[in-house]
């Protein structure tokens, strides 16, 4: 009798998997998953080199729900599932030295714990069947030359209810960070504040354009937006009169430096170091 027990318990558990694996798309078991991991780490998506991964199978950035099966496995969290991850938008364009791409732009929805990062962009290069993962909430691109063959990837990074704002390079396999607000300041340049007790953005993620202001001939990194201070300057805790101002970030490609130079840093350092 027990025997015959056993039997039936292994039965119904073998049933019990098939079931699991008959809601997954047709064939989707047979694609490999990589590690993408790393894209909820706060620590990890801080760095400033981004690997390529190879994908056997392509046909599933075809399928949206097959796309997002494999990236909740390769995403390899517990907590995460296909159902969780929502396509906020997806195109096309050209990346600099890397080629033609398609991206898609994903957020994780739901109550998860605020120690993981919920957005992510991915970039898929088909004739190579590469794809980089790349830590965007709200995926840009950005040229420096006029006649450049091609763009950057960048765009917003959310750590905790703000918002800085990267730029990364193709080159030698590897996707490069070559622009990180985060860096400018004491505090850092945030681009966006949704729960700032002192500062407030209208709108909450500032207005990005990619222009040459200086007309030097290279197009530049420029915000705006308004800036509300709710801070009583001698109480820094204490709500004060509400001062609205127009706030606009420039900063300026330097072209023999290869960087980007935050045009009157003292000022705006002095506003968002606070």
């Amino acid at each position: 009798m027990k025997k015959a027990l056993f039997i039936l318990l292994v039965f119904a558990s073998c049933r019990s998997n098939d079931k699991k694996k008959e809601h997954l798309s047709p064939g989707l078991h047979k694609t490999h998953t990589v590690d993408l991991s790393y894209i909820l780490d706060y620590r990890k998506i801080l760095s400033d080199t981004v690997k390529m991964h190879k994908v056997d199978d392509i046909s599933i950035f075809d399928d949206t729900l097959r796309l997002s099966q494999w990236l909740a496995k390769s995403l390899a969290s517990p907590i995460i599932s296909a159902s969780d991850l929502a396509i906020k938008s997806t195109g096309k364009c050209l990346i600099r030295t890397f080629g033609k791409v398609t991206y898609f732009n994903f957020f994780i929805k739901g109550d998860k714990s605020s120690g993981i990062n919920k957005n992510l962009c991915l970039l898929l290069n088909r004739d190579s069947r590469e794809i980089v993962a790349l830590p965007f909430e709200n995926f840009k691109i950005i040229t420096t030359a006029k006649n450049a063959q091609g763009e950057d990837p960048s765009g917003f990074i959310n750590i905790r209810s703000q918002d800085f704002f990267s730029v990364y390079k193709y080159e030698n396999g590897v996707f490069l960070k070559v622009f990180d607000s985060s860096l400018y300041c004491k505090y850092g340049i945030y681009t966006g504040e949704y729960n700032g007790e002192c500062l407030e953005f209208t709108p909450n993620q500032l207005i990005f354009s990619n222009e040459d202001v200086n007309k030097d001939g290279f197009n530049d990194i420029v915000f705006h937006g308004s800036i509300y201070d709710r801070c009583d300057e001698a109480k820094m805790k204490h709500r004060g009169t509400v001062s609205r101002k127009s706030m606009t970030l420039q900063f300026l490609f330097n072209p023999g430096e290869k960087r980007w130079d935050l045009a009157g840093k003292d000022d705006a350092c002095a506003i968002l170091d606070r």
